[in-house]
Parts: C-alpha cells; sequence; structure tokens
C-alpha cells in the first residue's frame, strides 16, 4: 500500500475516476519566510489549485488558490493560514497583495484563510500554502511530476451513492497502470500494489503502532536502570549504616538526643538519595 503518489497516479484518480470528486494532492515542505524585514520558519505546502476549493475552505482575507494558480509558469503566489498570518506575519491586511520572500524567492500574499482549518497533516498546523507549480522555486531537486518522484499524498470526495469496495478496486487498477518501470534510479513501488481508503475526515492520521514495540523496550531499559540505581544506593545506605554502629552509640554517650541523631542521619541520607535519583 502506498502512502505516496507520483504526478501520473494523481492525474489519473482526479481525470478518470468516476467514484471521486475534487481529487486534490498535497506534499510538505519547510519554507523560511521574510516579510517585513524579519524572517521565520513556517510549516509549508506544495498543493493542486484546487485544494483549498476541494475541501471547502474559504478566506478571510483576499482569496485562496484557484487552479489557474497552479498553470506552469504562473505567477507564484501564496495562501497564509489565519493563526500563521496573526503570529507569524504580525496581522497586518495590508500585507495581502504584496511580496513575500519564500525560501529566497518573491511570491505574492493573495489571501488569509478562515480561522479554524489547520491543515490536513493531523495536529501539526499548516502554515503557507503554494501551487505545485511552485516546486521548481522551492524544491528543485525533487520535481514533484518527475517519472520516479513519489512525493505526493491524496485526499477526494467519494460521490454520492458510489461503492466503496468498487472505488478501491478502481483506484488500484489506476495506480497500478502507472507504476513506473523498474530502472535503475526510480524510488518508486514495485509489483503489485492494493490501494485502500481511509477516512479523510480528519486529514492524514499515522499510525503509531509500529514504534510501541520500542517504546516498550526504552521503558523496560528505563526501569531495570532505576533498580539498578535504588539497589546500589540501599546497599550503600546499609554500608554506611553498619560503619557508623560505634560512632552514634558514641555520640548518644555523649547526651545527643534521639531526634538530633535523627536528624543527622536523614540528612546524609537524603543527599545521597538525590544523588542516587540523579
Amino acid at each position: 500500500v502506498a502512502d505516496a503518489f507520483s504526478a501520473d497516479a494523481f492525474r489519473q484518480f482526479r481525470d478518470r475516476s468516476p467514484d471521486f470528486t475534487d481529487v486534490v494532492a498535497v506534499s510538505e515542505l519547510r519554507l523560511a519566510v521574510v516579510a517585513r524585514g524579519e524572517a521565520v520558519a513556517a510549516r509549508g505546502v506544495l498543493v493542486s489549485g484546487n485544494f483549498l476549493t476541494g475541501l471547502g475552505v474559504g478566506s478571510q482575507i483576499g482569496r485562496t488558490l484557484a487552479p489557474v494558480d497552479d498553470r506552469p509558469n504562473a505567477d507564484p503566489v501564496v495562501v497564509a493560514s489565519y493563526d500563521c498570518w496573526r503570529d507569524k506575519l504580525g496581522g497586518d491586511a495590508a500585507l495581502v497583495g504584496r511580496s513575500l520572500l519564500v525560501n529566497g524567492t518573491a511570491f505574492t500574499l493573495v489571501g488569509v484563510l478562515a480561522p479554524g482549518f489547520r491543515g490536513v497533516y493531523g495536529n501539526v498546523a499548516t502554515d503557507l500554502y503554494v501551487p505545485l507549480s511552485t516546486q521548481p522555486q522551492l524544491r528543485p531537486r525533487t520535481p514533484w511530476d518527475a517519472p520516479g518522484s513519489w512525493t505526493l499524498q491524496i485526499l477526494a470526495r467519494l460521490r454520492p451513492g458510489a461503492d466503496e469496495r468498487r472505488a478501491a478496486a478502481t483506484s488500484t487498477a489506476l495506480f497500478n497502470a502507472v507504476l513506473p518501470a523498474a530502472t535503475p534510479g526510480e524510488t518508486g513501488p514495485r509489483g503489485t500494489h492494493q490501494v485502500r481508503l481511509s477516512d479523510g475526515s480528519r486529514g492524514f492520521q499515522y499510525s503509531v503502532r509500529e514504534p510501541i514495540p520500542v517504546l516498550l523496550l526504552l521503558a523496560g531499559t528505563a526501569v531495570i536502570l532505576l533498580l539498578v540505581a535504588c539497589a546500589n544506593v540501599a546497599g550503600l545506605q546499609l554500608l554506611k549504616g553498619a560503619s557508623r554502629q560505634q560512632e552514634l552509640a558514641v555520640r548518644a554517650t555523649l547526651g545527643a538526643g534521639r531526634m538530633r541523631l535523627a536528624r543527622h542521619t536523614l540528612t546524609e541520607s537524603l543527599m545521597l538519595a538525590l544523588a542516587g535519583g540523579g
């Protein structure tokens, strides 16, 4: 099962699938933005021109992206999330329509999204949305439409009345039809693959099942290490107590009270416990 798709696979799903509407594509990337002379880091996504309209996301200021923005040689534009505009760009409405430097390239900020939309990557908020056509300026080493590039993730709406099993079977056929030839240098999947459909209403929810054994191993190691430390501290306490029996007897003979001896012993034990805990 692939969790990333090629440009050809995206086009096949978008143009030929009878079971889906609003087929959109997205790919994550890191961005550095300069606005009003200040540089900030931002989480960005490359998206198809129909991404925001397909998801039904509106704008608070200006406009959202449109398919025309995703055409080759189109002017580079960017749309900011509301939180990014407020927190990272200063919340200045006058920035809309002006130029921002994104990874060193001038982009026109055409809009700010309505509050509440944080993107499609679970709890990780997306700051900026740029068209896929601008990838040569932002990430030139891995073109999204190169034959061996599998960097896109896809969301789509199931048509009313469409059967989910049939949609999965159709998607599998379309997907396997565009698998690249097994030539040196290709990075796409090999062989025959099965496409499974999953609920995208909450975005991409990455599975945490695989790291669980590793986390359990680390937790077990930490517990063992803690027990070893406790055993060492306990051994030191017993050894020290046995060696000081005569000293404590002399102190008691000279008039030291039980509370004084207890405070003295407790202070030393506390210092040793703190060191052992550290």
